[in-house]
């Protein structure tokens, strides 16, 4: 419903600036909940799959969270 109502893209031609998926689901019956949770579920391993992807790319070092970066943002090791 995000999509519908972004006073944003109100304009002919116009998107919002981020991609907005809307997933339907008939809470009622089960196979559109099973449906919308299997495409959900599509959404999120593309998404991992496309930030794996980013990390592999050439001089893209600076965005890459190794395991020692998270662990300096715990407040444990502070």
């Amino acid at each position: 419903m995000i999509g519908c109502f972004d006073d944003e893209a109100q304009t002919a031609m116009e998107t919002t600036p981020h991609p907005n998926l809307i997933i339907p689901l008939q809470l009622s019956d089960p196979a559109s909940v099973r449906r919308g949770l299997r495409i959900l579920g599509v959404v999120c391993d593309t998404l991992a799959a496309a930030s794996r992807l980013i990390d592999l790319m050439p001089g893209n070092d600076d965005g890459v969270i190794t395991a020692r970066d998270s662990h300096e943002c715990l407040p444990a090791d502070r």
